[in-house]
């Protein structure tokens, strides 16, 4: 008899390389780095080492294809990148160096290795232009809409619009989106208990958005947080909870909470 594989979140955290109009970059990935890899918040598997000022999109691509490598049907991949975002040609590419990775690619590699799980969280300006048809946003303002169709089972959480720029804190310390990322989920959205004990992106994002409209510090950056889970069943998990339960909701039936570190919970589920 095969012994069942125990399904795991897989962790690939990537700064790119940029000018020095960007500072944050690598504090960026090691704050992310640190909450998808504790085993009491994110779960992430640590075996993938964060890649910091990535130069160039070949690079990213050689890594890329190392961390896909075997991919295994039931684990779930997280995709974080810092950097440079812009549309050319009418496709939206990340910029590595001087080089671009138009973002088609990237899901494309994913689907290609039969990645069935995933959250991709790009803090990049004009990052919503990613989105497909049925975006959301935490205060159900118009949609807005792109024309690029995502892999079943592929889930995105942009720091911006695709008509807005993406900022840092002044002290180019952290970029904006992801402090707040970090800290929704270190602090248990600020004490803010959920049903399940668990963060779900939807959680996250309304957190971020409503810091960004209401925290003095944040004010001045006008952008705002949306994600998109069209293609994927039930809700999608993106840490544990530390502010802990709150009333009972009802959950998909697709979705098994794990407690077990061992286990490394997969958060959600997809039609396979």
């Amino acid at each position: 008899m095969t012994a069942e594989i125990t399904p795991k979140r897989i962790a690939f955290v990537v700064s790119a390389q940029t000018g020095k109009e960007l500072k944050a970059g690598n504090s960026d990935v090691t704050n992310v780095y640190t909450c998808l890899t504790n085993p009491e918040l994110g779960g992430c598997n640590n075996d993938i080492a964060p890649l910091c000022g990535c130069e160039s999109r070949n690079d990213f691509l050689d890594h890329l294809s190392l961390v896909l490598e075997d991919w295994c049907l039931k684990n779930q991949f997280i995709f974080y990148f810092s950097g440079h975002g812009e549309k050319r040609n009418n496709k939206y590419c990340l910029k590595f160096g001087s080089s671009y990775l138009p973002f088609e690619f990237l899901t494309s590699e994913l689907e290609a290795a039969g990645v069935k799980r995933a959250i991709l969280i790009l803090d990049a300006c004009y990052s919503g232009e990613v989105l497909e048809e049925g975006t959301k946003d935490s205060s159900n303002i118009a949609e807005r809409i792109t024309e690029q169709p995502l892999p079943t089972g592929i889930a995105i959480i942009s720091s911006s619009l695709k008509n807005q720029t993406s900022h840092e804190l002044k002290d180019g310390s952290l970029s904006v989106f992801t402090e707040l990322f970090c800290k929704g989920i270190n602090t248990g959205l600020d004490g803010k208990s959920t049903s399940d004990s668990y963060i779900s992106i939807g959680d996250l994002v309304t957190y971020i958005n409503n810091e960004l409209q209401t925290d003095k510090k944040y004010l001045e950056f006008h952008q705002r947080s949306i994600y998109s889970t069209k293609k994927v069943d039930g809700e999608i998990w993106i840490a544990k909870n530390r502010s802990g339960t709150s009333s009972k909701r009802p959950q998909s039936q697709s979705f098994t909470p794990v407690t077990s570190p061992d286990e490394l919970k997969l958060l959600y589920e997809v039609t396979v």
